[in-house]
C-alpha cells in the first residue's frame, strides 16, 4: 500500500486484512528500492486516497519498473477531488506570490496541497486551520495570492475567507478549477 504510516485510511485498510504481514507500506520513493518479493509471488498495490498525485505517480512508476507483473487498481485510488485540487494548485502556484490552503493541520489532503504549491513554485505557502486567527493585513505584501480549501474543509470557510479579503482589499478574484465531470449514480434501491 502506498500511504503514510498512522494515517486513518492506512490503519483502516490494514485492519481489514486477516494477515497483516501481507501488507507492505511504501511511504516514499526510496522504499521501493528496499522491497523484495519472490518472482512467483503475486503482488498488487493500492494507494491512500489523499496522497500527492505527483509523488504517488513516481512511486507507481518505480513499482511497475521493478515489478512488471504488479497488479494496479482498475482506476486511480486517488480521490478525484484531491487530484483536481492538486492539479489546480500546481497551475496557480506558478503565478502567485503566496498560497493559502484552508484545512486542518492533521489532514493529509491539506498538507499535500501546501506541499504541491511549494513544489511547483510558490515557496511562501501556508496552511490556515482557523480563518478567524489569520492576519489578513499580511496580504498587503503580496501582489497576488492563490487560495484553496482541502476536500474536508467546509466551502463556507473558503467563501468567508474571500469575503474578508474583499472587505479589506479590492481584489480581482479569478476562479481557477479543474472541470469535474464525474457523476455518481443513485443506487437502484434508493430510487
Amino acid at each position: 500500500m502506498i500511504g503514510h504510516e498512522g494515517h486513518p485510511e492506512v490503519e483502516g485498510t490494514a485492519g481489514q486484512l486477516q494477515d497483516i504481514s501481507k501488507l507492505t507500506l511504501v511511504q516514499e520513493l526510496n522504499d521501493v528500492e528496499k522491497l523484495y518479493f519472490p518472482s512467483d509471488q503475486k503482488i498488487a498495490y493500492i494507494t491512500q486516497t489523499t496522497l500527492s498525485v505527483f509523488d504517488t505517480q513516481e512511486i507507481v512508476d518505480a513499482l511497475e519498473k521493478k515489478f512488471p507483473e504488479i497488479l494496479a487498481p482498475k482506476k486511480s485510488d486517488i480521490c478525484y477531488a484531491t487530484s483536481n485540487r492538486q492539479t489546480s494548485v500546481r497551475e496557480m502556484a506558478k503565478n502567485v506570490d503566496a498560497f493559502f490552503v484552508i484545512g486542518a493541520f492533521n489532514s493529509s489532503n491539506s498538507i499535500r496541497l501546501v506541499e504541491t504549491a511549494k513544489k511547483f513554485g510558490c515557496e511562501d505557502s501556508e496552511l490556515i486551520e482557523n480563518i478567524d486567527d489569520f492576519d489578513y493585513q499580511k496580504l498587503n505584501q503580496y501582489q497576488s495570492i492563490g487560495l484553496t480549501a482541502s476536500a474536508s474543509a467546509p466551502e463556507e470557510q473558503l467563501n468567508l475567507f474571500i469575503d474578508r479579503v474583499k472587505e479589506n482589499f479590492s481584489p480581482e478574484v479569478i476562479d481557477f478549477k479543474e472541470d469535474e465531470n464525474i457523476v455518481f449514480k443513485v443506487p437502484n434501491f434508493l430510487n
